[in-house]
């Protein structure tokens, strides 16, 4: 890499003051974080109007060192300047093109920017170009793919199938809607399939992938305490952090097929429906469906077996199982000695974790209604243990969440937390009203004079908002990079350094 210039300087002093700022509760280094953080984004937005500066590797490098300081400090106070962050950075990779990522640096910003792009694409549900043929080889032509990059590959290709199931809303014609959704199913199931081998394949390449350690205070009383709770451990960072990825990638699965076999087979109910008529024997009889060797439907009996069949595999149980593996790595990733980044690889599955575990009917979906009735009766049955167990792993997971915000200062996390339901954890009222009586962005008031009226107001943008609202301006800004001549790189902070 050439000189680095002034914009990775001060991307790279923004995040370091930022950090220390933290620390030590140093008003004045946080001054000093936003105020090279404002000048890091001028001069991004110079480079990214220089055709020959745009293409360099330093810009990239730049570009992918502001992501982290919107991850911890959240200048607008909402999701939309680390979402607008994260896919400016994808769209100036994705205008250089995959050649320009075989050298060793940009490859590596590029293995990076991969598990983010690959989150997002999960969580706005649409296919990333990242996840095509040629993005997905020629960065690696030269060089061999880690086990980590093709975890994100089969991500990818979850998140592309994800894309076509909320397609089915568009059909309305009932025997097409049966045909799409088996095809559907069947390709879920295969993606499955590719973790499972994934999984297969790591073994072979790691004799040791976690171990379980017993509760570090198993005296305490309060069993949702999460020194009570036995915790899992990995030789190293990188396998801990492959092993999460595995398990939340398996988990989203698991939820996505349990929730198509549930509409699956209401749908075939409220239409009256069963196996053997038209529009179940019309989706098997035309059906070439690319599922599990020995599980293609090929009759109206099969299809309705591999549903059964289906949702018994991704069952209530077995997502709790997925869930607790997840939620008993946390505190491997808090560890002080892990850093500050850590915190950031393990807030995706946490909150996939507490999605799961939060869900308003918990217990009731496979467990069938005569173990269900029994369970009632005797307190003690399958049912009554799945809850108990599910409850603690909820309330154990809002504490782990927490450590996340107040002693990480993930600032992305406690936006996340506050978006509701949707993405996982409920942000505590308490510190909901602090971060409402303290400005997002240090600098809004000293720089104000330098800020023409009506722009002032913009480091609490989001507050108060509507998460539906918040999601949906920060897909349009999403959409929006993948069409435009240059990234955009927005923030609140940037309004006030434009011109200076």
């Amino acid at each position: 890499m050439q000189d680095p210039g002034q914009t990775l300087r001060y991307a790279a002093k923004a995040f370091a003051a930022s950090r220390l700022a933290f620390a030590n509760n140093d008003a004045e280094m946080r001054m000093r974080a936003f105020d090279a953080y404002g000048k890091a984004l001028r001069e991004l937005q110079k480079a990214l109007w220089d055709r020959d500066a745009m293409y360099r590797d330093e810009t990239l490098a730049a570009a992918r060192t502001l992501v982290p300081f919107e991850l911890f400090e959240c200048t607008s106070n909402s999701m939309r300047s680390w979402n607008s962050h994260e896919s400016g950075t994808a769209r100036l990779v994705q205008m250089r093109g995959p050649r320009r990522h075989q050298a060793p640096i940009p490859k590596q910003i590029l293995e990076g920017l991969r598990y983010t792009s690959m989150i997002q694409a999960l969580q706005y549900r649409k296919a990333s170009f990242l996840g095509s043929q040629d993005w997905s080889t020629v960065p690696w032509q030269f060089s061999s793919k880690d086990s980590r990059q093709k975890l994100y590959d089969i991500g990818f290709q979850l998140a592309a199938t994800i894309e076509g199931v909320d397609r089915l809303a568009e059909v309305q014609n009932a025997s097409e809607k049966a045909l799409t959704s088996s095809r559907s199913l069947s390709q879920l199931a295969q993606i499955d399939s590719n973790l499972d081998n994934w999984y297969r394949g790591l073994c072979q390449e790691y004799n040791v992938l976690c171990w379980m350690l017993p509760p570090s205070n198993p005296q305490t009383p309060d069993l949702n305490d999460p020194s009570s709770m036995q915790t899992l451990v990995f030789p190293d960072m990188d396998r801990a952090h492959v092993m999460t990825a595995f398990w939340t990638l398996k988990l989203t699965m698991s939820m996505i097929i349990n929730q198509m076999c549930v509409r699956f087979t209401a749908e075939a109910q409220a239409d009256d429906l069963s196996p053997s008529t038209t529009i179940f024997h019309e989706a098997a009889s035309t059906s070439t469906l690319p599922s599990r060797p020995s599980s293609i439907p090929s009759t109206p009996s099969q299809l309705a077996h591999f549903v059964r069949a289906t949702a018994q595999a991704h069952n209530a149980q077995h997502r709790l199982d997925l869930t607790a593996n997840i939620v008993r790595s946390v505190p491997y990733f808090l560890r002080d000695e892990m850093g500050l980044m850590p915190a950031h690889m393990i807030l995706w599955p946490i909150r996939v974790a507490l999605y799961e575990l939060q869900d308003s009917q918990p217990g009731i979906d496979y467990l069938s209604q005569e173990t269900l009735q029994q369970s009632t009766a005797t307190a003690q049955g399958p049912a009554s243990v799945y809850n108990l167990e599910k409850q603690r792993l909820s309330k154990v997971s809002s504490a782990l969440y927490d450590h996340l915000i107040e002693v990480k200062g993930l600032g992305y996390a406690r936006q996340v937390g506050r978006a509701g339901r949707r993405w996982g954890r409920p942000m505590p009222s308490d510190v909901d009203k602090q971060i409402e009586s303290s400005p997002t962005d240090p600098t809004a008031e000293s720089n104000s004079s330098k800020t023409p009226q009506g722009q002032q107001d913009l480091a609490g943008q989001g507050r108060g908002n509507d998460a539906d609202a918040d999601f949906r301006a920060s897909w349009k800004a999403v959409q929006r990079q993948a069409t435009s001549q240059r990234p955009e790189f927005t923030s609140p902070v940037a309004e006030r350094y434009r011109g200076v």
